[in-house]
């Protein structure tokens, strides 16, 4: 059920939709998500990637998405229990 909400934020963000390629759920248990999203963007634009894929703004995406929503709907996150980590991994 979480999967297809990750690729509803990460598709139609304005910011990042044109870089999302997809998201995989590593771990679901009761109250946590372990799952890894994959942008793809040309190398030798390292400007956009330190600052339109940075870590800060896939957060602040999720954020937005997740402060908009009504708290009724099934599986309510609490914006402030997420936490997120990233890695930079390139592959030419």
């Amino acid at each position: 059920m979480i999967n297809p909400q990750l690729i509803e934020v990460y598709s139609s963000s304005p910011a990042l939709e044109r870089y999302f390629y997809n998201v995989t759920i590593n771990n679901l248990q009761d109250t946590t998500a372990q799952f890894k999203l994959q942008f793809m963007m040309p190398l030798d634009h390292e400007q956009l990637i330190h600052y339109t894929l940075s870590l800060k703004m896939v957060k602040n995406v999720l954020f937005q998405y997740l402060y908009d929503r009504d708290t009724g709907e099934p599986f309510y996150i609490i914006p402030t229990s997420l936490h997120m980590e990233g890695e930079d991994i390139f592959i030419k």
